[in-house]
């Protein structure tokens, strides 16, 4: 045991800092907010009860009129951790927080873990993994997971890839490829592309200088092989969704330039709290960005740290520019280079959020952080690093008072807590934050003036720094300060049903009924299994885009019924629609005899010949059968599905069956099987 704790000692640690440090969702006090239980919960729910229904994760019924939930990047179908969450049961807001922190968890381990592998000491290793995963950028983006998940696995992969330069193997050919596929089929895209030509360029430079350039070559050969072999299901899923999605085929610059920090936002570097507010739209007028995007704070001791640092270690300073040039990306339209990458550079007009680039300015900075702490630790040369903070504190001490002369202090008495940090504006915000900073900075300035123990104590007052950042920062972007796990999931059980369709209900009435199930109302027909024309989501088809916008009364007319519905086939000016108009008729008995994730059956009884209108979108993949035999999809107003039928009584079978997304789930199987395999024996012969 004592070995144990040696060995992992480091590990252990960060798990503490993560766990305490998150407490609210680690503990399942508080109920994940915004994106996170909006869109991304909903997708986890619905893809779990798919495998626990024993059917792929292919259809979703019930937003926008019917979407494939594998097709899109970021639902999490294809991800490996979302299928073993399939095991434990349900998918609840329990899991939903339990999933949450094992991905910070993976995130401070891999940054630890990416760190040691440079030669950083164990503490400062430690160091970097709390202050990475307790950055503004994670509280900031705390509600969008599919980030989270990103630079979670990000770590990893830079690990994986400077072990197979380093060391090119088999083993590192095939770690860098699995670490690459939960990247891609767990995250966010534009993390997937950025990383992808990150790795290009770095292994380009070290491929020029290699003087073992064909083994170097083949194995990552090997695994860019191995990597798409894994990832064939989201590949190929993804491939056919790009003719079919409305930013499929890219956006504009001005929709990619959209949330992109601004240069007021970098007054978080040293005061995060400046850039928060209860009040969103406040925050955006301010600040002309979303709050999630203003956030860049790492620690005022760790900026310090890593902005020294290469005027000591001059070969770095390339790292320096680096960063730097992330953080210029990060501006958007306000400086020329993230026009460049957008015009230049493949990939870079699929995806907006130009602030999600200092991401990499902020990592790079806490990685030098880490390697300043090291050094100066070692070289006991704290004179400069006193200096800085010195003056830091009198500006700080100027500000306090400049503030404190400004403030009405007397409409805070009797406030809670929580009211009184929400109902600060700008100014008091300021104000405050600078006396805590001015506290954490004196204490940090007071162990640089004492002679021992600096190498545990500056880390620990840096921790300390974050940690009350974090706190303060988590209840407007993170989770919900007045929502409970508890109380939701008990909502929630009251409401959602197992996989079923209401077909009888009115689609139009069910979109605009006022459901006010806080906090499920955004998505609650999912958990109804109502189907709506509506969903907090951007993942939208082109033909319902075009229906909505260009024939809006025909899409009313489609959706002010149920979903499934005789018709009849109008004759129209094909220059204004559609050449198939269908329009909804009471007549015969249509009664659903079967149900499942991915098909629809119903028994059909009609006086005479003619139409069944089924309100789903049509994507490649859907098929029908009438008595067994196969029909031909007639495209209905647009974006839905119509067979024709004789008269009499029928049996109708809509079924989703994409067969090439299918051979690549087998394919993507097979393939992790055999490396689960390959690792178990690995790990046997290196015990022998």
């Amino acid at each position: 045991m004592k070995e144990f704790f040696i060995r992992y000692q480091g590990i252990i640690i960060l798990v503490i800092i993560v766990l305490f440090g998150y407490f609210e969702v680690s503990f399942f006090l508080k109920t994940l907010k915004f994106d996170a239980l909006y869109v991304h919960f909903p997708w986890r729910y619905l893809i779990v009860e798919s495998i626990r229904n024993g059917v792929l994760p292919l259809w979703n019924y019930y937003l926008h009129l019917g979407l494939p939930i594998h097709a899109d990047p970021q639902s999490g179908a294809w991800y490996p951790i979302v299928w073993i969450m399939a095991l434990f049961g349900k998918y609840t807001l329990y899991s939903f927080n339990f999933e949450y922190i094992i991905h910070i968890l993976i995130a401070a381990i891999g940054f630890y873990k990416l760190l040691k592998r440079f030669n950083i000491s164990e503490i400062s290793s430690v160091f970097g993994g709390a202050i990475y995963v307790f950055s503004g950028f994670f509280v900031g983006h705390g509600a969008h997971f599919t980030w989270i998940i990103s630079i979670a696995w990000i770590p990893w992969i830079l690990l994986s890839f400077f072990n197979l330069l380093k060391n090119p193997t088999l083993k590192n050919s095939i770690y860098l490829a699995l670490v690459s596929y939960l990247l891609l089929t767990g995250g966010y895209p534009a993390f997937s592309i950025i990383i992808l030509y990150i790795l290009f360029f770095w292994g380009l430079v070290e491929f020029i200088k290699s003087s073992t350039k064909i083994l170097m070559l083949k194995y990552f050969l090997l695994s860019l092989s191995l990597v798409t072999l894994l990832s064939s299901a989201f590949l190929i899923s993804t491939y056919i969704s790009l003719n079919y999605f409305v930013r499929g085929q890219g956006i504009n610059y001005e929709y990619a330039s959209q949330y992109a920090i601004t240069f007021k936002s970098l007054i978080s570097l040293f005061l995060p709290f400046a850039a928060v507010s209860v009040n969103v739209n406040q925050i955006f007028e301010t600040f002309g960005t979303d709050i999630s995007m203003t956030n860049l704070y790492i620690g005022i001791f760790p900026l310090i740290l890593a902005s020294i640092y290469p005027f000591y270690k001059k070969k770095i300073w390339y790292l320096m520019v680096i960063a730097l040039l992330f953080l210029a990306v990060s501006f958007g339209n306000k400086l020329l280079i993230h026009r460049y990458l957008f015009e230049f550079f493949p990939g870079f007009n699929l995806f907006r959020f130009p602030a999600l680039f200092r991401f990499f300015f902020m990592s790079i900075f806490i990685a030098l952080a880490a390697a300043s702490l090291d050094y100066f630790v070692k070289k006991n040369d704290f004179k400069l690093l006193k200096n800085i903070v010195f003056a830091i504190i009198i500006i700080l001490i100027s500000v306090i008072f400049y503030l404190a002369f400004q403030i009405d202090f007397s409409k805070f008495k009797g406030s809670s807590l929580y009211n009184f940090v929400v109902n600060l504006n700008i100014s008091e915000r300021i104000f405050f934050q600078s006396i805590l900073q001015l506290i954490i900075l004196i204490f940090g300035y007071i162990i640089l003036k004492i002679k021992t123990s600096k190498n545990i104590l500056l880390p620990a007052i840096i921790i300390v720094d974050l940690l009350i950042s974090f706190q303060i920062y988590a209840p407007f972007s993170l989770y919900q300060h007045h929502s409970k796990v508890a109380n939701n999931q008990e909502v929630l059980e009251k409401y959602s049903k197992s996989f079923s369709l209401k077909s009888n209900d009115n689609i139009f009435k069910n979109s605009v009924a006022d459901i006010s199930i806080y906090p499920f109302d955004k998505a609650f027909n999912v958990y109804e299994s109502m189907i709506s024309y509506k969903g907090n989501y951007s993942f939208i088809l082109k033909n319902t885009s075009t229906l909505m916008d260009s024939f809006p009364d025909l899409f009313h007319e489609s959706i002010n019924g149920s979903v499934i519905s005789f018709a009849t086939l109008e004759k129209i000016d094909a220059n204004k629609n559609s050449k198939h108009k269908f329009k909804r008729i009471s007549t015969g008995e249509i009664q659903l005899s079967n149900f499942s994730p991915n098909s629809l059956r119903f028994k059909v009884k009609n006086h005479k010949s003619g139409y069944l209108f089924l309100v789903q979108n049509y994507y490649p993949g859907w098929k029908v059968k009438v008595n067994g035999i196969s029909r031909k999809i007639i495209l209905a107003n647009t974006s839905f599905m119509a067979v024709f039928l004789a008269a009499g009584a029928n049996d109708v079978e809509f079924y989703y069956q994409p067969k090439a997304v299918i051979i690549g789930f087998y394919i993507s199987v097979l393939t992790l099987i055999s490396v689960i395999i390959f690792f178990i024996i690995s790990s046997l012969k290196a015990k022998k």
